[in-house]
């Protein structure tokens, strides 16, 4: 309703395609398009409709580097799903499906990056988490790529991060700041989204 979208989709043993034009919420064409089997949705234009927001928005570059977490947050939680970002012609992100998280976070990341993880995966009392976190021997001052998910869906938890962070003990510096991209698998009975309007707090 704030953007200007585009779905084209086809189904295997359909002769066609359908395409679903809409802008700012309104249905401006439906027709039938020829593409290979799959769907693309595109957004473009976010918020060309909705003044009042625009009010609020801080400069290009603050907005963009938002909208840059945002969408890699979203191909690296959704590994079967190819993405891509273009802003004013220059494309920022784009990757392919990709088979397995390793692969993506090296298509996102690089692969000098890649080669400094380690595979994860632990179950207790209906609880998994799995991943990739940083070696030791990888593990600098710099900025980090820190990426939490809950159920797949994005969240922050200061505790969780400082739980990371002891669990390399005394094999990184103090000053170490560990790059991971975990997910934690839980009853979504047991956590509640609705604690902030951005929805990354939960509440266990």
């Amino acid at each position: 309703s704030v953007s200007r979208f585009e779905l084209e989709s086809r189904v295997d043993g359909q002769d066609a395609a359908t395409l679903i034009v809409v802008e700012g919420g309104k249905t401006v064409e439906k027709s039938a398009t020829s593409r290979a089997v799959g769907t693309t949705a595109a957004v473009r234009n976010l918020f060309f409709n909705v003044p009042a927001r625009r009010k609020f928005l801080k400069s290009d570059q603050t907005e963009l580097r938002h909208i840059t977490r945002i969408v890699t947050s979203m191909a690296v939680a959704q590994i079967g799903v190819g993405f891509k970002l273009i802003h004013e012609g220059r494309e920022l992100i784009s990757v392919n499906p990709a088979s397995s998280l390793a692969e993506r976070v090296e298509d996102l990341f690089g692969s000098r990056r890649n080669k400094s993880y380690l595979p994860v995966m632990f179950e207790r009392g209906g609880a998994v988490i799995g991943g990739l976190v940083a070696s030791p021997d990888s593990v600098g001052g710099s900025r980090p790529d820190q990426y939490l998910f809950i159920n797949r869906r994005p969240f922050s938890d200061r505790r969780l991060i400082h739980a990371i962070k002891q669990g390399y003990a005394s094999t990184i510096p103090d000053s170490g700041q560990p790059s991971f991209f975990l997910f934690l698998t839980l009853d979504p009975a047991d956590i509640d989204v609705n604690v902030h309007p951005q929805k990354l707090e939960i509440r266990f």
